[in-house]
């Protein structure tokens, strides 16, 4: 018998055996006229493999927030302390980033995560408020409107009405990484495009955007906010 804990999945259609490990669990898909013996030593046969994918999954799972000892704000590790007091409140201290989040609150780990997330639009909006004015100025455009929102598969983007939308993960990212995603977006004010001339103005305003791209490509799954 098996010691490795399995789900069966069995099906008509199916002609073979397949094991695979996905979110820690181990699932085998099979016809519906194999044994359960057969399944069982099929995967006593594979325990070593399936081990060492399950570890391999297990390092890869990132630690909750409430978890983690620390978190980044504009590249800099900041050690985070959770406590409880008479009003809920987010802020930097002393080097460290404090949450408060008041003893009434009745789901503290869902409330918690709004706290970070609004801490963190709050620093990155006054950061963005100071160099939009400035690239602004340097590119000669103008955007019409501002949002920070929790994207998963991109940093930013700019709509044909000129409001621009930056990723609140941006706020864990050093500031000269922001200054890319600013020009590059702000750049899409005068071609909705990546076309040659796109590039060519991002370029001129940010000559070094290679490194960034490659920052950000790099280190997008290492940020997170929930």
């Amino acid at each position: 018998m098996s010691s490795i804990l399995y789900e069966i999945k069995t099906s008509k259609k199916r002609k073979t055996v397949a094991i695979k490990i996905q979110k820690n669990q181990v699932t085998v898909y099979a016809p519906t006229y194999v044994s359960k013996h057969y399944l069982d030593e099929l995967v006593q046969s594979k325990s070593t493999w399936i081990s060492e994918q399950l570890h391999k999954q297990q390092a890869l799972i990132k630690p909750s927030i409430f978890t983690r000892q620390n978190m980044c704000l504009f590249g800099q590790e900041y050690p985070i302390r959770f406590s409880l007091s008479k009003q809920s409140r987010c802020f930097l201290l002393f080097n460290t980033i404090e949450v408060e989040t008041a003893a009434r609150v009745k789901t503290i780990e869902p409330f918690r995560i709004k706290q970070i997330q609004r801490f963190l639009a709050e620093q990155l909006q006054l950061y963005l408020a100071q160099r939009l004015a400035f690239y602004c100025q340097q590119m000669n455009l103008d955007y019409q409107g501002l949002k920070i929102q929790h994207y998963r598969r991109r940093w930013g983007s700019c709509s044909s009405k000129g409001v621009i939308s930056f990723n609140l993960l941006l706020a864990q990212t050093p500031h000269w990484v922001i200054d890319y995603v600013i020009v590059h977006e702000l750049a899409h004010l005068k071609h909705l495009n990546h076309s040659a001339l796109f590039w060519q103005l991002v370029d001129t305003h940010y000559p070094d955007r290679k490194k960034a791209e490659n920052w950000l490509k790099n280190r997008m799954f290492d940020l997170e906010v929930e």
